[in-house]
């Protein structure tokens, strides 16, 4: 199962100069694997850890970004979910990327809340 988020880096995401925070993506990151908890399991769920976090290039204000995250593995209580972020436009150069460019990629661990 699969899920993709478009985004823009805005201004309110800036951290340094025009470079967005890693938290914004941490926050996408917790979006898309909230939606395939509830898609799997029927449950929301939390974080329990990234067993992979690799920040390649830096993120910046005014691109246009494709995160996607896919489950890899799963259990009654867990989830494994495979994440990467693609730039798929420089807003800085307002060019759109006929080949996206791997940013970011990471595997994230999450529980399932069971009610």
């Amino acid at each position: 199962m699969k899920s993709t988020m478009r985004i823009k880096l805005k201004e309110k995401d800036i951290d340094y100069d025009k470079y967005i925070g890693i938290s914004r993506i941490i926050e996408v990151f917790d979006d898309i694997a909230q939606e395939l908890l509830i898609r799997n399991k029927g449950h929301r769920g939390v974080l329990k850890e990234y067993e992979e976090l690799e920040f390649i290039k830096p993120l910046v204000y005014g691109d246009y970004l494709d995160v996607i995250g896919q489950i890899i593995a799963f259990n009654e209580t867990t989830l494994k979910i495979k994440f990467e972020v693609l730039k798929v436009l420089d807003g800085e150069h307002e060019k759109y990327l006929l080949k996206p460019e791997l940013l970011c990629k990471a595997i994230g661990v999450f529980e399932v809340f069971l009610k």
